[in-house]
């Protein structure tokens, strides 16, 4: 043989595997938005996501860029676990605001390169 070493061939993940792919795109609506601080945000901008402990909750927490204030947060969403568990393994997110409507707020979800 010429020495190349070829890659292991990938078995596919069952449903639910929290190792799975953390690559989020994902469109959603806000839950819990804090009037006060979504009145300082406009579409297009962008807010990390922390997980944060709320009353004794951990909750998935969309952050204003400035204050460090939770503006709202991600719940319902395809695959919540396993973005929680990618979050813990140290992977970054964030959400591009993309609507604002009284407190209602629509984003993008997206991982955050390193």
């Amino acid at each position: 043989m010429s020495g190349i070493k070829l890659p292991t061939p990938r078995r596919p993940r069952p449903p639910g595997d929290t190792n799975a792919d953390c690559d989020f795109k994902v469109v959603t609506t806000l839950q819990s938005t804090r009037a006060s601080e979504l009145a300082t945000i406009n579409p297009g901008e962008s807010l990390p996501v922390f997980l944060v402990d709320d009353g004794g909750y951990r909750v998935v927490a969309c952050v204003h860029p400035v204050t460090g204030k939770v503006v709202g947060s991600l719940a319902g969403i395809p695959g919540i676990g396993r973005l929680i568990k990618c979050i813990e393994n140290g992977e970054s997110y964030a959400v591009d605001v993309v609507l604002i409507q009284g407190g209602h707020c629509e984003v993008f979800l997206h991982k955050v390169s390193p």
